[in-house]
């Protein structure tokens, strides 16, 4: 019964990652200008505190369709 468990809740496990979305990016229906501006500095703000400048590099390689990208 124990190993019977153990690996429904293995698969279980790898169903839950084998069907996650590939989506990406700002997923607000009727997006202004001001909230993405503010998300975005707040993003910033958040990515130099936890990455200092000049110590990491990010190679962004997706489109950016949206306001906030």
């Amino acid at each position: 019964m124990r190993k019977f468990a153990l690996l429904a809740l293995l698969l279980g496990s790898l169903v839950g990652c084998a069907t996650a979305p590939a989506q990406f990016g700002n997923f607000v229906e009727k997006p202004s200008e001001i909230n993405d501006k503010i998300i975005a500095d707040d993003a910033v703000k958040q990515l130099v505190a936890l990455y200092p400048p000049a110590i990491t590099r990010f190679d962004l390689q997706h489109d950016t369709p949206d306001l906030f990208g």
